[in-house]
């Protein structure tokens, strides 16, 4: 189904371009790496891990480049990102399993919260940023 479609299916647009392209500079702004964060996308099976740090991967400030976390995916194309409270080591395997890593979610949150009134839920291993709602 094509991603307008699916646009048109959702109760609620809460985040435009602009918006997106705040968030992702406020959390790079953010003193620390914010680690372990999912994406999803409208019309996909699975999410995507990778960097919420992604302005410079931006075209025109409205689609990805060539460039994680979806190639060529434009900005209204993003359902939710997820930020965990703790995620696996990015080098963790079996042979050579390491501790989990862990994210300040309430210090995101306040520092997010000083660069706009984004569409933040809490949910039980971290915060969702709302694209859209059903």
């Amino acid at each position: 189904m094509e991603t307008e479609k699916l646009i048109r299916k959702t109760k609620t647009s809460h985040m435009s371009n602009a918006k997106w392209i705040k968030l992702f500079n406020a959390c790079q702004e953010y003193p620390f790496t914010i680690g372990g964060v999912e994406w999803q996308f409208l019309g996909w099976d699975t999410f995507i891990k990778n960097s919420i740090c992604v302005s410079d991967c931006l075209h025109n400030n409205e689609r990805f480049n060539d460039c994680l976390p979806a190639p060529y995916a434009k900005l209204n194309e993003i359902e939710w990102i997820l930020i965990p409270s703790q995620f696996e080591a990015p080098y963790s395997d079996k042979k050579r399993p390491l501790p989990n890593i862990f994210n300040d979610i309430e210090a995101i949150r306040v520092h997010l919260e000083k660069y706009a009134n984004f569409p933040i839920i809490e949910v039980e291993n971290g915060i969702k940023i709302i694209g859209y709602e059903y």
